[in-house]
């Protein structure tokens, strides 16, 4: 039994122009198995996890409580919600 190096038959297949089916035709090897190792390397790079960066936001943030016992949050600029938000999920996965 030979032992292929899939890194390179998956190179070469994205470099041509065939289909998969037309590649392992020609390449000799099973199409089933090919899939297999094509999408396997595809989920290992998805798993990889994303870095987190460290950014700062510009504010003076006052957290005050009104007479009815209402918290209120002034000084923030809500644009820069979405990017705190998206890096405190990041930086806690």
């Amino acid at each position: 039994m030979t032992k292929f190096d899939w890194s390179e038959h998956i190179a070469a297949f994205r470099g041509s122009s065939q289909s998969a089916a037309a590649y392992c035709a020609v390449a000799g090897i099973k199409l089933e198995t090919f899939r297999y190792h094509l999408y396997k390397q595809r989920a290992k790079r998805r798993r990889q996890p994303k870095r987190f960066e460290e950014f700062q936001v510009g504010t003076e943030l006052v957290i005050a409580r009104d007479e009815r016992g209402t918290l209120t949050l002034s000084g923030f600029d809500v644009a820069h919600l979405p990017q705190i938000v998206g890096a405190w999920s990041n930086a806690l996965s």
